[in-house]
This record gives C-alpha cells, structure tokens and sequence, in this order.
C-alpha cells in the first residue's frame, strides 16, 4: 500500500487504529526505560517491597481460606522476600517483554499487509531483541547498574514467547476464517 493511499478516507480507520498501536508501543518502551533508569538501591529496594507486598496478600487471602494457617513476622516476610527477589526480578524482565512482543507483533500484523506471516513475525522478534540489548546498554550508565547479556537473554525469551502465543492464536483464527469460507 502507497503512502498516499493512508490518507485516503476508506484508510483513515487503518491509520488512527495503527497510531493508537503505535503509541501504545511507544508508552510500553518508555515505561521500560524508566525502570531501566533507576539506580540499583532504588531498584532492588522496588522489587524487594513488591515481592514482601505479594507474600504478605497471599499469606493473608490463604490464610483466610484456609488453605494455610501461617502467620509470618515482618522479618520473616522480609527475609523471604531478599531469597525471592533476584528470581522476580527476572520475571519482570520476561513479563515486560512479553507485553512489549505481543504489542509489536500485533502492530505489525496490522499495518504489514504481507502474506509472508514470518517476516512480521522476525521483524518483532529482532525489534524486540534490538530494544532489550540497547536498555542492557543503557543500563551500563546507571549508578550500581550493569548491563547483562543473561537479561537480554530473558528479555527476547519473553517477547518470543508473547510473539509465538500470539502467532498461534493469529494463525488459528486465520485457519479457522478460511475453513469457513
């Protein structure tokens, strides 16, 4: 599709829906890279009071169900919280790029009219992977920050992960159209 033909009146859908999308993509990298912005005491003093936050309303909703009936001290839930830290904080790093990969793929999907599914698909994967390796980068910069060839790792593992569910969801709502028509 030519430029111009965006701008006519039958693809003005097509153009405020993929600015809308693009936007979105826009905010979801912004927001990584302001968690990528804070110094390593405010970061893991974050997600160290995120984990204690999980723990304590899971304890207190298990608890009231009765599926448990542990009743922790602060210290205790503070200490649980330091040993689950590091592996939240990879969950993170996975969860934020999964969103990142589902948003691009769909993006792509919509604004690329190619038969060829597996080009939007690699086009998303490397966008994905090139934003994960220049926050590491980024990180670099940081007070007590580095960057960590393992996150770009687990970044670009969640967004292909986002990337493949969506493409199977894609590609099994496209069967199925075809097979009704």
């Amino acid at each position: 599709m030519e430029i111009k033909e965006w701008f006519k009146k039958e693809n003005r859908r097509k153009l405020i829906i993929s600015t809308i999308m693009l936007l979105l993509i826009i905010a979801w990298m912004i927001l990584i890279f302001q968690f990528s912005c804070m110094n390593s005491e405010d970061s893991d003093k974050a997600s160290s009071e995120t984990v204690a936050t999980i723990i304590e309303n899971s304890l207190r909703v298990t608890n009231k169900i009765g599926a448990t009936h542990s009743y922790s001290t602060h210290n205790d839930i503070l200490n649980a919280s330091k040993v689950l830290n590091p592996l939240m904080r990879k969950v993170a790093h996975f969860s934020e790029y999964f969103i990142l990969g589902v948003l691009i793929i769909i993006f792509l999907n919509y604004v690329i009219e190619n038969k060829k599914y597996i080009i939007v698909f690699l086009i998303s994967l490397v966008i994905c992977a090139l934003y994960a390796t220049s926050d590491e980068f980024h990180q670099v910069f940081i007070s007590g920050r580095s960057g960590q060839a393992v996150d770009v790792c687990i970044d670009t593992l969640g967004a292909l992960t986002g990337i493949i569910l969506y493409s199977t969801y894609y590609l099994a709502y496209w069967i199925g159209k075809k097979k009704r028509h």
